[in-house]
């Protein structure tokens, strides 16, 4: 069921030309939805109850059958095989594609080794707040439909019989707990939506407070190598700083511009968060000779702009 969520969040994202192919012809059965009316409805309504369908695995099979020549072209470009050989090694190099269909395509390989890349490209896909607070509005409007629906059955049984008191009792009183339900749930996501605004209006508060320190302190172009105490040895340059991996924190990025972070020795995980908090700033080096070139390339670079 977990497998089926992932997919349902990219399907809820994934280019509308893609969605609107995948979804033609799709044969599957569900209860309420008359037949060949699936591709019809809206994606937010009708993607979560085939998640929880069982007749899920056909549609998957469906879906990814109808879109099988976009996913076999992006199978075709060079770096999505570097990703499929070796996936470890260029965990990276997905940044510049169409990041839900590579995902589809990943997935489809069903091979575990392709996990991390597949949980990472989820989570940028779909802000995890932003999904919260969906199913919490989601589930509010299945709430208040359910009350509309109620509602409307309890009028319907008044006008027929007064002798189907008790049946109307009897959903006056679902209704009246699904009212508390929504009134409940409609107080939560107030709230969330307040502590939302709160936590955005102290970060600008923060950013502004600091941008004019980091501006302030930051030089131009100034570089700092990031590695391994065996990956260090091999610097030429004497007045390049190094800075052991051990060493390495978010107090840095107020000193330097660039940072040279050299892979040798260094565990995906420890990459995937470094990357993550340097952002442009941060560069992927093999080794130390390809540190010496950058540096190299670098100065020239800047000798030729003061000439």
């Amino acid at each position: 069921m977990e497998k089926n969520r992932d997919v349902g969040k990219i399907l809820l994202k994934i280019n509308s030309q893609y969605y609107e192919k995948g979804m033609k012809n799709i044969s599957i059965q569900l209860k309420g939805v008359r037949k060949g009316k699936i591709a019809e409805m809206d994606r937010k309504v009708i993607i979560p109850q085939i998640i929880r369908s069982k007749e899920y695995n056909i549609f998957e099979k469906q879906f990814l059958k109808n879109i099988d020549d976009e996913i076999k072209n992006i199978a075709k470009q060079d770096k999505v095989q570097e990703i499929v050989n070796n996936p470890k090694a260029n965990f990276y190099t997905y940044e510049d594609f169409d990041k839900e269909l590579l995902y589809l395509y990943l997935f489809s390989l069903n091979d575990e080794k392709y996990d991390d890349i597949l949980q990472e490209l989820l989570e940028l896909v779909c802000n995890e707040k932003e999904v919260e607070r969906d199913t919490k509005e989601k589930e509010i409007q299945r709430l208040k439909d359910k009350c509309e629906d109620y509602e409307k059955e309890i009028e319907q049984l008044k006008t027929i019989s007064r002798q189907r008191k008790e049946k109307i009792k009897e959903l006056e009183i679902k209704s009246n707990i699904l009212t508390e339900e929504f009134d409940k749930l409609k107080l939560e996501n107030e709230d969330l939506k307040r502590q939302v605004e709160e936590k955005e209006k102290r970060i600008e508060e923060y950013e502004s407070k600091i941008k004019p320190v980091v501006e302030e302190e930051i030089e131009k172009n100034k570089v700092v190598v990031i590695g391994k105490e065996t990956s260090l040895t091999a610097i030429q340059e004497e007045n390049i700083d190094k800075i052991l991996l051990e060493e390495f924190s978010e107090e840095l990025l107020h000193v330097y511009d660039k940072f040279l972070i050299v892979k040798k020795n260094i565990s995906i995980g420890n990459l995937r968060k470094i990357k993550k908090m340097l952002g442009d700033r941060g560069i992927l080096c093999e080794n130390d000779d390809e540190v010496n070139k950058y540096i190299i390339s670098m100065e020239a670079k800047y000798e030729n702009r003061s000439n």
